[in-house]
């Protein structure tokens, strides 16, 4: 089993340059990459993450080789009915990694993200390859967004059952070997109340042959 000790981490803290926090978590089977949304204002070359940031993502998600690759920022990063902090709203910048990602045939793809005040799983269909998931889950402990507005509800990509407004954490649970590894995605309440559950097989993040 590996531990902690054995997970391998490469950390880089924020500068005034760079304002950027990136790292990288090997555990296991899985490769944990996690970005600081950023946020320049306004303007014709507005970025969410900036250019130092996805470069730093793209080489991660080369140079790896687990078969579940965990890409975590706190804003969602592929809702397009969010009309608040998101990646859509970055739509120059979210186009060019959404083509990227396609170039360059990256499999095993899941990404999470929080500060909706809900829960939900997005499953945004891509031509010519897998579909991308989103796992969004928040809050633990302010409040729920109670009844998101119907936008949300409509959003063709929602996994419908999976929206839910209340307070709750998310589990992911990762099993067995190979081309066999399965992916459970859960969301529980306060109390330890399942909510949902979606499963995924690892083979369903692929190109195929």
């Amino acid at each position: 089993m590996t531990t902690l000790d054995d997970a391998v981490f490469d950390y880089l803290k924020p500068s005034d340059e760079q304002q950027s926090i990136m790292a990288v978590c090997r555990e296991a089977a899985c490769d944990y990459a996690e970005i600081l949304d950023r946020r320049v204002p306004d303007g014709p070359d507005k970025t969410m993450f900036g250019a130092a940031q996805l470069a730093w993502l793209r080489d991660a998600l080369l140079y790896s080789r687990a078969r579940v690759k965990l890409v975590v920022n706190g804003s969602q990063m592929w809702n397009r009915a969010n009309r608040f902090e998101g990646w859509n709203r970055y739509a120059r910048e979210q186009q060019a990694f959404r083509e990227w990602l396609l170039a360059q045939r990256i499999e095993g793809l899941l990404f999470l993200s929080g500060d909706r005040h809900f829960t939900e799983l997005l499953k945004v269909e891509r031509a010519g390859a897998y579909p991308l998931y989103e796992f969004t889950s928040s809050p633990l402990t302010s409040g729920p967004w109670v009844n998101p507005e119907p936008v949300e509800h409509e959003n063709p990509d929602l996994v419908p059952g999976t929206l839910i407004g209340k307070r709750q954490f998310g589990l992911i649970r990762i099993t067995g070997p190979g081309d066999a590894r399965a992916i459970a995605l859960e969301t529980y309440d306060q109390a330890g109340t399942l909510l949902w559950r979606h499963e995924l097989a690892a083979r369903d993040l692929t190109f195929g042959k």
